[in-house]
């Protein structure tokens, strides 16, 4: 799942959409029963659930973030060493 989240925002549209979550908590909230991947809010489960879907998308933002600082700094490297 993490490998194939990767694939997709590397795509740069919706890396940037990722991006413009900031630091919010993103969670994958469904009425499905999906426990695993989200949190159920139907009223058997009542919103419990690991929510791995929404973990593994905070990692990958996160790994974003980090490259676009990194790339910052050597951008702004290269221009200094002009």
């Amino acid at each position: 799942m993490r490998y194939l989240l990767w694939q997709k925002f590397s795509d740069s549209a919706l890396r940037q959409r990722l991006l413009a979550t900031g630091d919010a908590i993103l969670v994958e909230g469904n009425t499905r029963h999906d426990c695993i991947f989200g949190r159920c809010h139907c009223s058997k489960c009542g919103g419990t659930g690991l929510n791995w879907l929404g973990v593994l998308l905070m990692e990958i933002r996160q790994e974003c973030q980090a490259e676009d600082a990194a790339m910052a700094v050597a951008g702004g490297r290269l221009r200094d060493a002009y």
